[in-house]
């Protein structure tokens, strides 16, 4: 996980909700990812929360850029593709551009990748229950439902 702010966060809950036995946290500053590892860590006691000096891809089967970095052009990249192990997917929340250097340079590679966009696509039907719109929620569902199932017959 590279940031530990706000998405990092959400993102890292949600992989060790899902079942993630080993969670890296890298931010520029340490003590973040120490703070988000002793916050989540007690939830979720069957995953491995590690605060990471160093953004170290080489043994993850996924890396998720959730820092700002790659949203501005000449903006360092987060981690270098070239480090990752072979089949590593690359996943940044960065919403635009759609194709982040990261995301490119990782396809080059021959790496999965997965772009932002689809991130919130699917909080958009909580968000709109949240503020009391259920029927635009029940909406934006059935979009995505829509979507996925014409995603898996052209597969």
């Amino acid at each position: 996980m590279l940031g530990a702010g706000g998405a990092g966060s959400a993102v890292a809950a949600a992989l060790a909700l899902a079942g993630t036995a080993w969670i890296g946290l890298f931010d520029p500053n340490l003590d973040l990812a120490t703070a988000l590892a002793a916050r989540l860590q007690p939830r979720f006691p069957n995953c491995s929360f590690v605060p990471m000096r160093a953004p170290d891809g080489a043994a993850c089967d996924i890396v998720v850029n959730a820092t700002p970095l790659g949203m501005k052009p000449g903006d360092a990249l987060p981690i270098d593709p070239a480090t990752l192990a072979a089949g590593t997917l690359v996943v940044d929340v960065i919403m635009q551009p759609a194709v982040t250097p990261l995301l490119r340079l990782a396809a080059e590679r021959g790496h999965p990748t997965h772009p932002g966009r689809p991130m919130l696509d699917h909080q958009m039907p909580a968000y709109l229950d949240f503020f009391g719109l259920p029927a635009l929620a029940a909406l934006a569902a059935a979009d995505l439902r829509d979507r996925a199932v014409a995603t898996a017959g052209a597969a």
